[in-house]
């Protein structure tokens, strides 16, 4: 079993945001630009609730999945790594995505 920590709503400025990303080579990171959105303060929370399953860990290693595509994969890696950073913790994203990785874009 895989443990659920939250569900994140969607945000209306990153939808905004996705449409420039289709126009420019890269886009700024919502929880920088944004750091008020709904969606960010929900990925907050969630950061507070791994902070503490990590804590009995044996590493540190975290996975975002998805079932599908276009589903907020990316932007959930992307703004987690940020708030995880923000919170001066050493951070690793690797976009395994072979056939349309973008995380480059960020």
């Amino acid at each position: 079993d895989l443990p659920v920590y939250a569900t994140v709503p969607r945000s209306p400025i990153q939808e905004t945001r996705m449409n420039i990303l289709k126009k420019k080579k890269s886009i700024p990171i919502l929880a920088v630009k944004s750091s008020d959105d709904i969606a960010i303060e929900s990925l907050r929370s969630i950061r507070t609730a791994i902070h503490f399953a990590l804590t009995s860990a044996k590493n540190n290693i975290i996975m975002i999945a998805g079932p599908s595509p276009e589903v907020g994969k990316s932007f959930i890696s992307t703004n987690l790594a940020t708030i995880f950073a923000q919170g001066n913790k050493r951070v690793l994203l690797i976009d395994a995505d072979m056939r349309r990785g973008y995380m480059h874009k960020y």
